[in-house]
């Protein structure tokens, strides 16, 4: 678990994780390698892993804080994507880890198809627009 500040981090748009750059949040860190970079779509199962890790560390510790981000960082020999992992997708793979954990132990199936395509977009008629719960990949600011 890390202590991290917003404004240390941008998007792809170069815009800090949170409004409020001086913002700072603590984050669970999974470091996965690979032989080459994966697409955000899939690394599906990591981002599963790491709302129970989360969810976990909220459920057994007595912490006066409670962790909501997860940052899954990537990394091949030569480079690395990091991902963030907002509350509002932790919250999305937190319940569907405890779905398919209630499944498992109740002997029924859990249909990861219809999970999957949630997580990687569904079209809202409302806003226009396609939903996803998949994580932004997120840059470390350069300082001088």
């Amino acid at each position: 678990m890390l202590k991290l500040r917003s404004g240390d981090f941008e998007d792809s748009t170069k815009a800090n994780l949170y409004p409020d750059p001086d913002y700072e949040f603590y984050a669970i860190c999974d470091y996965k390698t690979h032989k080459k970079l994966k697409k955000p779509e899939w690394m599906i199962k990591y981002y599963l892993q790491a709302a129970a890790y989360i969810g976990a560390v909220n459920q057994t510790t007595e912490l006066k804080y409670a962790v909501k981000d997860g940052l899954i960082i990537s990394a091949t020999e030569r480079t690395c994507a990091i991902y963030h992992l907002s509350p509002r997708e932790v919250g999305f793979y937190w319940v569907n880890w405890l779905r398919m954990l209630y499944a498992y132990h109740a002997g029924t199936g859990f249909n990861w198809n219809s999970f999957v395509d949630e997580a990687t977009g569904t079209y809202n008629p409302h806003t226009g627009q396609v939903d996803t719960y998949l994580p932004k990949r997120v840059y470390i600011k350069e300082t001088v």
